[in-house]
Formats: structure tokens, sequence, C-alpha cells
């Protein structure tokens, strides 16, 4: 029988006994009864104490649990962001690598082209020499080194002889191997420092610099000679070589600009042609000085 009924009967009984004058009974039972539900109200307390200790614990372990999960998501929330700024970072990195290198390219493929195109523009097809306007720009320098250092240079004017006639007889394909020929073989011939650029059709610009008239000559005898002496590739003919025409002059302190020299240079080169061609000339105020013993001609350059 549950506790709390067993004190009722107590309370019933001392009831009782009250009822028919018994009142010691009656007062043990009561004394009984009030002990019983004294005790049964502790025992109901510390049920409820206990009961509310283990729901305390409940919540308190549920409210670690939760606040583990918490920290849980945040932990894999943090790392979900690293790996993701570490993707974009190696992403990032990845591009900029990749765009430096495409830009490198660009900027490298823009030098390689603007280096191409400043070859096209200053070169000449044909021999690969200086084309006219390089080679009147290189003249330029000269004279400017030329008065800066107040040394000595000499430009001259070298033209193909008959070359007109070596294309009409054999054909343009034949004149424009000769003009190849020639620059290669003046390439060998000449100095290191030398410049020879195409000023047009078979005439050629030449600039010797620090270097005097007399010291000119000998230089300019030696490519005369070679190309002299270099055969013709022409099928079906024994065609000797082909002789050249040079006109020199050299740098004067008062020469302003190119124009000066070239003009001096080309009326040298005219006295040359006038002297028989195959000449070296070099220029002098007065006309009858063309061909003085300052010049090469081909008896001379034999020697």
């Amino acid at each position: 029988m549950p506790a709390d009924d067993i004190a009722s009967l107590y309370d019933l009984r001392a009831r009782a006994y009250a009822e028919v004058d018994n009142f010691t009974a009656a007062y043990r039972d009561q004394s009984e009864y009030l002990q019983r539900v004294r005790t049964q109200s502790e025992l109901d307390r510390i049920r409820e104490i206990a009961s509310l200790r283990v729901q305390f614990d409940i919540d308190r372990e549920q409210q670690k649990n939760e606040l583990l999960a918490a920290d849980k998501h945040l932990v894999e929330e943090r790392l979900a962001s690293q790996q993701r700024f570490t993707r974009l970072a190696i992403a990032a990195g990845t591009t900029s690598f990749f765009a430096a290198l495409a830009l490198g390219y660009a900027l490298w493929t823009n030098r390689r082209y603007h280096s191409e195109l400043t070859t096209l523009a200053e070169r000449d097809d044909l021999t690969g020499l200086p084309n006219r306007r390089k080679i009147r720009a290189l003249a330029a320098e000269l004279l400017t080194q030329t008065h800066a250092e107040s040394g000595s240079a000499v430009i001259g004017l070298i033209d193909l002889d008959h070359f007109k006639t070596l294309n009409d007889r054999f054909g343009h394909e034949v004149g424009d191997d000769t003009l190849r020929s020639f620059a290669a073989l003046a390439r060998s011939s000449l100095r290191t420092h030398d410049l020879l650029g195409r000023y047009g059709g078979e005439e050629f610009l030449l600039l010797l610099p620090a270097t005097s008239l007399a010291d000119a000559l000998p230089v300019v005898d030696r490519l005369r000679i070679a190309l002299q002496e270099m055969p013709l590739a022409v099928p079906g003919t024994s065609s000797g070589g082909i002789t050249l025409s040079c006109g020199l002059t050299a740098i004067k302190p008062n020469d302003r600009n190119v124009d000066k020299p070239l003009l001096r240079a080309d009326q040298a080169l005219y006295a040359a042609k006038r002297a028989g061609r195959n000449q070296i000339e070099c220029y002098a105020p007065d006309a009858a000085e063309f061909g003085a013993p300052g010049s090469h001609a081909p008896q001379a350059a034999s020697r």
C-alpha cells in the first residue's frame, strides 16, 4: 500500500478513537499520522530536488552539447572559409602567374615585332644593307660625331659600272644576284667599323669613320679589286666580273649637314665615271685635280 494511504489510515483511526473518547490511542495515531506526513513531505521534497538536479544536469549537458555543436560548426565554417581563401589565393596566384607570363610574352612579342618593323623600315630588302633613309641618318650621326671629336671621316658614293647593260642583257634576276653578291663582298672586304648602305638602284653610300682620304683610298680599292675579280654567275656564258666607280670626300669643319659632303662625293663619282670607270676619285675644288696622284685607277691598283 502506498505511504500516503497508510498515513491516511492513521488519521482515520485517530478520529475514530477520539469519537469513543480513547484520546490516548487517538493521540498516538495522530502523532503517527503527522510523522508519516512529515516524512512523506521530506521524501517528496528530496525527490523533487533530485528531479530538479537531474533536470538541471540534463539541461546543462544539453547546453554543453549545443555549445560544442556550435563550436564545431564555427570551426567547420572557419576551415571551409580558409579552404575557399586558399583556393582563391591559389587561383589568383595562378592567374597572376599566367597573366604575368602573358604580359611578358606580349611585351616580348611587341619588342620583337617592333624590332622587325624597325628592321624592315631601315633595311634594304634585296641586299640587307641599311636603306637610303637609314644610311643618310648614319651619315648625319657621323658628321655630328666627327665635329664633336674634331676628328676626320670620309664619305663615299659607289656606283656599279654598266649595271643597266647587265640587267638588259641577262635579266633582273642576275642583276639582283649581283647586288646581293656585292653587299656580301663589301661586308668581308671593308673594315668592321665602316658602314655601307644602298643609296638607290646600283648606287651605295659608304661611311668611313676616323679615316683620312689617304687612308680611305686603299680600303675602297681593296673592295674595287675584289669586285673586279668576282665572277658573275651567269648561266651559259663566261662573263667576267663587274667593276665599280667611287667618289670620296672628307668631312669638313664647315659641313653643317650631309648634303654638302654628299654633293662633293657625287661630283667625285662623276669624275671617276668620266675618267673611264673602274676608278676611285677624291673630291678637289678644281675639277682639273680629279684623277690626280691621290686617286686610284686600275693600273695603280694592280700593284
